[in-house]
């Protein structure tokens, strides 16, 4: 069984409702072998009494996202001048994942530095209140919300990027982190369990207080105003995030399916003492 994001983050947070909080938590104690992407939920599970559990990160392909110059037939249909600097973000527009701490920082960044878009990408409940937010800060021409794309679409849009913004409030491990650091990208990230997992701050990305609208202001500015930090930080994040291959991933399931069935039973009833 794989244990990936919701419900199970709810369950370790203690926000899934109950009774199914019980009757999920039921289930997982009845499988062989319980898989999550994220050390930080590995833990979690494991403060819930579950202990068949094992870490197998997220994968990508590495092929697919690579560093690429910038296509300017998409910053022409963005409207976007080649000498402006791009920053991003990807998600679901949830209330989770706290897009509007960036048009909340998006107006001390830019009374500092006017040459920035900010390019936003996916559809959810929350983008008819942050396309409101920006017109009424009078930030709106320095944001274009595109919706939803295809996900074959989607290095062409991180490529794009001089730095991605992630202030979620919990993930569990986002694509996103690593498709940035696939794609040599600066990643600029809440610090959270997920982001420490994949961020070494200043070394694989930069990490901010979540919530802390002033200091997203600030890494934020510290990655524009310094185009040689972006460059290191994205060819140590590109090399980094090569222990997320597919071939890494296939071969770490291949090899827990295969411990699995010659353990048997055996395996489950060991574990359940432990």
């Amino acid at each position: 069984m794989l244990v990936h994001g919701d419900p199970t983050r709810g369950l370790i947070r203690g926000t899934y409702p109950e009774p199914d909080a019980g009757h999920l938590l039921a289930r997982y104690r009845q499988v062989g072998r319980i898989a999550t992407p994220g050390r930080h939920m590995a833990a979690g599970l494991r403060r819930l009494g579950l202990r068949r559990v094992t870490v197998i990160p997220n994968a990508i392909d590495l092929d697919q996202f690579e560093p690429q110059p910038k296509d300017h037939s998409l910053l022409r249909d963005l409207g976007i001048s080649g000498d402006h600097l791009v920053l991003m973000h990807v998600s679901k527009l949830e209330e989770g994942k706290r897009v509007q701490d960036i048009v909340d920082s998006a107006e001390q960044v830019l009374a500092l530095h006017r040459d920035l878009v900010y390019v936003i990408v996916g559809h959810g409940p929350r983008r008819a209140s942050l396309e409101e937010a920006c017109r009424r800060k009078r930030l709106a021409d320095r944001f274009r919300f595109v919706g939803w794309i295809e996900h074959r679409d989607m290095p062409r849009y991180i490529n794009l990027a001089d730095a991605v913004l992630m202030p979620s409030e919990a993930e569990t491990q986002a694509l996103v982190y690593l498709e940035t650091q696939a794609c040599a990208r600066l990643l600029v990230a809440s610090d959270i369990p997920a982001a420490r997992e994949v961020v070494s701050d200043g070394e694989t990305g930069l990490l901010f207080r979540m919530g802390d609208v002033g200091d997203l202001a600030a890494k934020t500015l510290h990655a524009v105003n310094d185009p040689l930090l972006r460059l290191r930080i994205g060819q140590a994040s590109r090399a980094r995030v090569q222990s997320h291959s597919l071939e890494v991933m296939t071969a770490s399931y291949e090899g827990l399916l295969t411990r699995l069935a010659r353990g048997g039973d055996h395996t489950m009833r060991r574990e359940r003492r432990a």
